[in-house]
């Protein structure tokens, strides 16, 4: 179970990645774009640059939310598996 958590969390990850070098590319053009790709923990904050930027993005938010949730979910059914080893 927790490789489909963690499957879940870093394809969220992933998405979130994509959205952000988007949505970059869109505001400022190829720096904002290359900024996307440099400075990564950007995507833990887009939903929020995102939200003062446009404004409130439901997907925005869930997709971050998911991918926290699973990571999280991923690492506590490891931590189990690993407990009772």
């Amino acid at each position: 179970m927790k490789n489909t958590w963690q499957i879940i969390g870093y394809i969220c990850g992933f998405l979130m990645v994509i959205f952000e070098v988007y949505w970059f590319f869109l505001w400022w053009g190829l720096t904002g774009a290359i900024a996307g790709f440099v400075i990564f923990p950007l995507v833990v904050l887009f939903p929020f640059i995102y939200l003062f930027k446009e404004g409130f993005s439901l997907f925005y938010f869930g997709l971050w939310a998911v991918g926290l949730i699973g990571i999280y979910l991923g690492q506590k059914d490891e931590e189990q598996s690993t407990a009772q080893e």
